[in-house]
């Protein structure tokens, strides 16, 4: 019996140091890749406490290894933009402003009554509600309400609402979106110059952390080594930014 308490306490401690070096996420925010190795954890976890036959170290080896796979898996993701996207996917865009993106929702195996599910638990009673839904890698819905619906009472007060616009990710962990700079229309180059305009002085690709801007010329940016700044640009270097790009 003694020796069954110290196999559970010692396993115990074991996949608790490995849930720690992953990081305090809750579970409906986990990346696939995550919740792979969390359910392996447990599972290899649980074999030597209940089979005595099985050697302690026949669990707690390979728990550990685990935890290094995942902080392999993360420091690359990290390091590569592509390989973040085979390993956790992207966002995508599931409602516009034009409606439900009924193609986007099959590629993610996802049905309507599960998307209206998201949007009430978001706080919106009507698909008219919503201006915009964006599935996350990590499965969770973010929802962005239509200005007249939002809690700023402007409906009640019979202000004429602005519309909402996406922001457009340019620079990203120090590395151009190349695929958002053609919607707009920038070379590396221009996207530099309007992140200086923000900055409001000389900023290097790999200096940014998150570069972003919408069509009516809200920006905002982060250094790895400065707080964020926002700044609203003249909309007019925006004119073609798409509403939908890298997020």
């Amino acid at each position: 019996m003694f020796g069954s308490i110290i196999r559970v306490l010692v396993l115990y401690l074991v996949v608790l140091l490995a849930l720690r070096v992953m990081g305090k996420r809750q579970l409906g925010e986990m990346q696939p890749f995550e919740f792979v190795i969390t359910f392996m954890i447990a599972e290899l976890a649980a074999i030597p406490m209940t089979e005595r036959t099985v050697p302690l170290l026949n669990g707690a080896i390979p728990v550990l290894v685990l935890m290094l796979i995942h902080a392999v898996l993360v420091f690359m993701s990290k390091k590569s933009i592509h390989l973040r996207k085979v390993i956790s996917g992207k966002p995508v865009v599931v409602i516009t402003p034009s409606g439900i993106d009924f193609e986007a929702l099959k590629r993610l195996s996802m049905t309507i009554t599960e998307l209206l599910e998201a949007i009430r638990a978001a706080g919106y009673m009507a698909l008219s509600d919503v201006e915009w839904a964006i599935v996350e890698t990590s499965g969770s819905v973010s929802v962005f309400a239509k200005g007249e619906k939002n809690p700023t009472t402007k409906e009640d007060m019979n202000i004429e609402p602005e519309p909402s616009h996406l922001q457009v990710t340019l620079i990203l962990d120090g590395k151009f979106i190349k695929e958002n700079l053609t919607l707009i229309g920038f070379d590396e180059k221009r996207v530099l110059e309007v992140a200086e305009l923000v900055a409001e002085k000389k900023v290097a690709e790999k200096e940014v952390l998150i570069f972003t801007t919408d069509i009516e010329g809200n920006s905002f940016l982060q250094t790895k080594k400065d707080d964020a700044v926002s700044k609203k640009l003249d909309n007019k270097l925006f004119s073609k930014t798409s509403e939908v790009g890298q997020l």
